[in-house]
Order: C-alpha cells, then sequence, then structure tokens
C-alpha cells in the first residue's frame, strides 16, 4: 500500500527546493514580519513553523549575545537545511503541543503556518501560553489579492493544470495541507482568531509582494499539490509531467512567471 506524505511531514522531500525557490520569495515578507514584531536585542524569540529557517535567521541578526531564537518545525528535512545555514536552534515540534513551558518566550513568529494548524483555535492558544505577559505575537496569512495587470499567477496554473489534466494525473491532494488558508484571507476573521487566543492591541497591515520565478523553479514541485504528485506517481512520471509544463509556459509566458500577492502581517500582545 502507497503512504502518501501529508501535511507537514511532506516537506522533507522537498526541503532543498523549498530553500531554493520558496526563500527568496518568503524574503521580504519574512523580513516585514520581524520589523513589525520590533525585535529587541535581548528577546527569547520562537519561530513556529520556521522551515529552512528564514524568519529565525532574520530575526537573530538583530539580537545581542544576551538573546536568544528557536526555530521549530514538524519536517526534519527542513530542520537539517535549518541546522546547517542558520543561526538558530532547531527544534522538531508543533502547535499545539509545543514543547516549552509557559510565558517563556518574548516573542512567538508565525510566518505563513497558521493556514497550516490542523486545528486553528488550539494552535493560537498553543502560541500565546507560550508568551509572557506583554509578549508580542506576530503572523502572517495571504490576503484577499485582487486583479493586477502584473500577475501571471492564474494563468500559470491553468497551463500548469491543463497539462496536468492530459498526463492523467491527480488534480488533487488527499488532504488539505491549509484548511485555513481562505478563511483566514479575510482579515476580521484573522483579528478575531487573534482575540479568541487573548491577545489584544492587534494590528493588522496588508502589503503587497512582488516576484518573479523562472520557469524550472514554478514547476519544480515544492508547493502542496507538487509534493503530492512527486510521491504518488513517482519521479520519472513527474520528470516528464514537469518537462511538458515547463515547455507550455515557455510557450506561453516566455522565460518566467510574474507573481504578485497580498499578505497581511498581524501583531498583537498577550494579556
Amino acid at each position: 500500500m502507497t503512504t502518501h506524505p501529508t501535511g507537514w511531514c511532506s516537506y522533507d522531500s522537498v526541503a532543498e527546493t523549498y530553500e531554493r525557490v520558496a526563500v527568496p520569495w518568503f524574503e521580504p515578507m519574512a523580513a516585514d514580519l520581524v520589523t513589525a514584531l520590533g525585535t529587541a536585542p535581548g528577546d527569547r524569540i520562537l519561530d513556529v513553523g520556521t522551515g529552512t529557517g528564514l524568519v529565525a535567521s532574520l530575526a537573530a541578526s538583530v539580537l545581542s549575545s544576551r538573546g536568544s531564537v528557536v526555530g521549530l518545525d514538524p519536517s526534519v528535512g527542513m530542520l537539517r537545511i535549518a541546522r546547517q545555514h542558520r543561526g538558530a536552534a532547531a527544534v522538531a515540534g508543533m502547535a499545539p503541543g509545543l514543547p516549552f513551558p509557559e510565558r517563556c518566550f518574548d516573542v512567538v513568529a508565525a510566518n505563513l503556518v497558521l493556514s497550516h494548524v490542523p486545528d486553528l483555535a488550539a494552535g493560537l492558544d498553543d502560541l500565546a501560553r507560550v508568551l509572557r505577559r506583554g509578549g508580542r505575537l506576530g503572523a502572517t496569512a495571504w490576503g484577499p489579492g485582487g486583479a493586477d495587470a502584473e500577475d501571471q499567477g492564474t494563468e500559470a496554473d491553468a497551463i500548469v493544470g491543463s497539462v496536468r489534466e492530459a498526463c492523467g494525473l491527480p488534480g488533487e491532494t488527499p488532504v488539505d495541507g491549509a484548511p485555513w488558508e481562505e478563511v483566514l484571507r479575510d482579515a476580521d476573521e484573522l483579528r478575531r482568531a487573534l482575540g479568541r487566543a487573548g491577545l489584544h492591541d492587534v494590528e493588522l497591515a496588508l502589503r503587497t509582494y512582488r516576484h518573479r520565478f523562472r520557469i524550472d523553479e514554478y514547476v519544480s514541485g515544492w508547493g502542496g499539490l507538487g509534493r503530492y504528485l512527486r510521491s504518488e506517481v513517482g519521479e520519472q512520471r513527474w520528470r516528464a509531467f514537469s518537462d511538458q509544463a515547463a515547455a507550455a509556459l515557455h510557450e506561453r509566458l516566455g522565460d518566467e512567471v510574474r507573481s504578485v500577492k497580498q499578505a497581511w502581517a498581524a501583531t498583537g500582545t498577550a494579556g
């Protein structure tokens, strides 16, 4: 029987691709999150869902010798890269179920993480639990989006989808790896979620991020459906599909795909 990697664990097989393709895309957002949190030199910081350690490393760069950063992620493959290339401690775990006592951190960061937590309310409660009184929690989530003449993501996804269908490959994953993504696009829902966790002085800012992917990067398979397809169909069929998808994208869009995404940066204070 085939065992499909689901949720967080499926990142193990694509960690190197994630570091190469996703980290440059996410870096401006991660930097904005660290800035919004107002990190101080002596802070004790927890980066939940650290992946390969992007937010953790940016936060570490503003700390003094009195400060510390812990990057937490359930993917051992991602943590392996974080330990090699970033300057923070790396711990396996997830929320809810954080392996830390109450009120032991000054700052908790969650960059594009809340949408992946199976139980959003319980996960946020656990993040708030490990914050000291007056500590800050910061999270990002994809925003509502909207028409932008520069964005080619919808067209590119349709092209890739038509190739996937022609190759007879599945169009859906067996589980939803980001069950809260659509909910958290709404500012009121995001604000309410943080408020229910006991956070106050919640502030939201909507920012726009632009990135250019090379065609080979766009079909590299680190995203949710790509991770599933690679494990489901095997590397030979995956490579045949990705080569055809890349050729179709080149024909229609040239050498790159321009992406324009909105994202919320939300911060709140623990009571």
